[in-house]
């Protein structure tokens, strides 16, 4: 008996230990990728789930609904962060209506709770307080978990159960509920436990760096592909130069080798004319000695 009461409390354990462990990391996504979602729909209208490539949209409510779908974890999903360790990073925007997100707890005992985003943590926001459902804008920022669990609904001031946080000062995070209000629509960019030393609130300035870098990458890019189109226009027209200057050149050497053989020739011609000459004038001579003999 006491051998199956061991093995019986030992696979309990396992069991336990297999529901609830969580292999340390940084970070840890509260909507995870590739979730099943459970719809409740209101009034004939259901919340759509869209997965693009770096957000989760929520949305397709009308006028006067208010429906919602929620996931449940896998057991290696779920989240068990210390309070004074980590921290909810969070970036989503809301459009038209209203929304609200909820998060599921557990005890470790089989025991759930839930509690919002929507609380005094946000700082002042544009929120409706018959409902504490959050309006239009966009929502970035990072909460201390020892700050969430110590904070204050905006919904008849609701505060967390702290009977949710267990003995080693960890709350355990089981899933997720969103809303759709009226037609809201939120993109969440992101909304993850991160660790304290790790956590950063999402920026605009971020963004804008980010856009100015691809930009100036873009410039770059362009101003290399002008740059080398600017360089082939100069290589074709130093080449054409050179060519110019060479046929300028070798017509140039032609005229003078032109110049050369007519100066050679001219002086050819005026050698001849002269030895011409000056042998007529030495026969012209010969012939008068000649004479002048004769005579004597």
């Amino acid at each position: 008996m006491k051998r199956i009461l061991v093995s019986l409390f030992a696979i309990c354990l396992v069991l336990s230990m297999s529901v609830f462990s969580v292999s340390a990391a940084d970070s840890y996504e509260l909507i995870p990728l590739g979730a099943t979602w459970s719809k409740t729909d209101n009034g004939g209208a259901s919340v759509t789930v869209t997965e693009n490539a770096d957000s989760v949209e929520f949305g397709g409510s009308i006028s006067g609904t208010w429906p919602c779908v929620d996931t449940y974890y896998d057991s290696e999903d779920i989240v068990k962060a210390n309070i004074d360790e980590y921290s909810l990073v969070y970036d989503f925007t809301v459009a038209g209506g209203a929304i609200n997100i909820n998060f599921y707890f557990t005890d470790g005992f089989g025991n759930s709770s839930s509690f919002t985003i929507a609380n005094n943590t946000l700082g002042s926001v544009n929120y409706d307080s018959g409902s504490g459902d959050l309006y239009d804008g966009d929502y970035k920022g990072v909460i201390k978990l020892s700050d969430f669990v110590n904070s204050t609904a905006f919904l008849n001031a609701a505060t967390f159960n702290k009977d949710f946080i267990t003995e080693d000062n960890e709350i355990i995070f089981t899933g997720i509920q969103v809303y759709s209000v009226n037609g809201g629509v939120v993109t969440v960019k992101a909304l993850d436990i991160v660790a304290n030393d790790e956590a950063s609130a999402p920026t605009d300035d971020e963004s804008e760096a980010a856009s100015e870098a691809v930009s100036e990458a873009e410039s770059e890019a362009v101003s290399e592909v002008e740059s080398e189109a600017v360089s082939e226009e100069e290589s074709e027209a130093v080449s054409e130069a050179v060519s110019k200057e060479e046929s300028k050149t070798e017509s140039s050497a032609n005229v003078a080798e032109s110049s050369e053989a007519e100066a050679e020739n001219e002086g050819l011609g005026t050698g001849a004319i002269i030895a011409i000459i000056v042998a007529a004038v030495a026969v012209i001579a010969v012939i008068v000695v000649f004479i002048v003999k004769k005579k004597k």
